[in-house]
């Protein structure tokens, strides 16, 4: 069994990695099941799969506004809030394959942090639409 350093793992704008990120949280994957049971089911419940949903994804950033992932200009993550346009993101993996995340999602939020004795940070949230791929 291998285990693999979370360090090495990359968020991605399209095929632009997104600078200086620290944790990253998600996709949260999740099923709704849809309770199909009728009085022929000898008394268990019975589901079917229902929609899937892609959940959120997180992230922290040292926030660098002069850097074009986190400019409030094309392609930046302010930017594509501002616009309210989803895109294609990725989450790739540390894995000696590497797996890949892939997924649609628009940026919900976009929160600065400018600590009195701390870096200037920002904090993110991306809210994914449509299907997630893992490759």
């Amino acid at each position: 069994m291998a285990e693999y350093f979370g360090y090495d793992a990359l968020l991605k704008i399209g095929a632009v990695t997104i600078g200086q990120v620290r944790d990253i949280e998600g996709p949260g994957l999740k099923m709704d099941t849809v309770e199909v049971t009728t009085r022929d089911t000898s008394k268990w419940r019975k589901r079917i799969a229902g929609l899937k949903d892609g959940g959120t994804v997180t992230f922290e950033v040292v926030y660098d506004p002069d850097l074009a992932t986190h400019a409030n200009s094309s392609g930046g993550v302010p930017y594509l809030l501002l616009q309210g346009t989803s895109s294609a993101f990725s989450l790739v993996l540390p894995d000696s394959t590497p797996t890949t995340i892939a997924f649609t999602a628009f940026v919900t939020s976009f929160k600065p942090k400018a600590a009195m004795e701390g870096a200037l940070m920002a904090d993110l949230e991306l809210q994914i639409t449509g299907a997630v791929t893992i490759t």
